[in-house]
């Protein structure tokens, strides 16, 4: 059992003298940067603490006419599948550059069409086991510096140490189930995992979680490579860091590819997690994580879950928006909605005028009566959809 230990010295504060201060757009709670690579203009990678690898999407690939000619495989969160890579890319983050990277080609349109958002590319090991990394969620602002950290002390941060699995940082956690089970578990830190946490499918089994399962809505869960039914269930505690929160979302994959089918630790704790916190810094070096200011706020009118029982995709290269599955006894499919409808309108304005964020936060107004347009069998027909949390 992979056991660590938490400082007994919360008072701890980075001296952020960075030789780099870069911008990040938090867009559908990924971390978006521009960098540069090889000899191309700006792109837009996600910084995710989760991949071994840098990857490249295939149409970018395409696009800059870039050659993979070396064959291995990839696990992604679901699935593990064979991909072409090329060795001694380069990129540029600022005036930093990193150098003899492994650059692998996956196709990400699925992530694309599923979230709403072009990706270009992931980066994670390449930059962490490089730089100290200080995510600033408030400024939207990321400190990168090489040399090791002075400490100053101060009530802002809090340290907690972390094992590197895999290359992926984890650490040790405790939480309580609904039914009164107390559980701890190793987690991988993971900033390409968008919810707040999902269980590994041997850890699954191994506490018979299904078995416990009260209230819980199943969906297609989509990661990098493939999608896979999972279900989505709420958790009555969990203590991170010396914070305990309340009433926390989690998903079970019964994925048996990939890194959620993995043995190696039990889950992954993500970015509905993470933003809590003013900041996080993640120092490879020294195999700590640094906790900001908890600054999260329960919101009284947008769910953090699912409240319509409809998922949505955006097709690439147009303004359509799919309706890629409808929940069992959930609202949307009491109302008539089906899998495959196009979606025109919400509250009476076409699609076309919001971001797919936009449209899944408006369908997360727990409580409220939503008017939506869609066009079925070439016919526009009208559903009243009431909103409330699935779990």
């Amino acid at each position: 059992m992979l056991v660590l230990f938490f400082s007994c010295v919360p008072n701890t504060k980075l001296h952020l003298k960075a030789p780099t201060e870069i911008d990040f757009k938090l867009s559908g709670n990924w971390i978006f940067i521009n960098l540069k690579l090889n000899q191309t203009d700006s792109l837009k990678f996600i910084i995710d603490s989760g991949v071994d690898e840098t990857i490249i999407n295939t149409r970018t690939a395409k696009l800059l006419k870039y050659k993979f000619d070396k064959k291995g495989s990839f696990s992604g969160a679901l699935k593990t599948d064979s991909v072409y890579y090329s060795e001694n890319n380069t990129i540029f983050i600022g005036n930093l550059k990193l150098d003899s990277l492994i650059l692998v080609q996956i196709p990400l349109e699925n992530l694309e069409e599923t979230f709403g958002v072009t990706i270009d590319g992931f980066i994670g090991e390449a930059l962490f086991k490089k730089y100290i990394v200080n995510i600033d969620f408030v400024r939207e602002k990321i400190q990168l510096y090489k040399d090791s950290i002075d400490f100053e002390q101060k009530d802002s941060l809090f340290p907690i140490d972390f094992n590197i699995i895999n290359k992926c940082p984890v650490i040790n956690t405790s939480f309580i189930l609904y039914n009164n089970d107390s559980m701890l578990g190793n987690f991988m830190i993971d900033l390409g995992y968008r919810n707040a946490i999902a269980f590994n499918n041997p850890f699954i089994k191994k506490n018979k979680l299904l078995s416990k399962l009260e209230k819980f809505y199943t969906f297609n869960a989509t990661g990098v490579i493939g999608a896979e039914k999972s279900y989505k269930t709420r958790m009555k505690t969990l203590k991170f860091g010396k914070q305990q929160m309340d009433s926390i979302p989690y998903m079970l994959s019964l994925s048996d590819e990939g890194t959620l089918s993995s043995n190696d630790y039990d889950g992954i704790i993500g970015m509905d997690i993470l933003t809590r916190f003013a900041s996080i810094g993640i120092d490879y070096k020294n195999n700590k994580m640094y906790l900001g200011k908890y600054i999260y706020k329960s919101d009284s009118i947008y769910s953090e879950v699912n409240c319509s029982g409809i998922e949505l995709k955006k097709i690439i290269g147009t303004s359509k928006v799919i309706i890629n599955a409808v929940y069992e006894n959930s609202p949307a499919s009491e109302v008539g909605l089906k899998e495959g409808d196009e979606l025109i309108a919400i509250k009476g304005i076409e699609v076309n005028n919001y971001e797919l964020t936009e449209i899944k936060k408006i369908l997360r107004l727990k409580g409220k009566k939503i008017d939506l347009n869609v066009k079925r069998a070439n016919k526009i027909l009208l559903f009243k959809i009431n909103l409330r949390e699935l779990i």
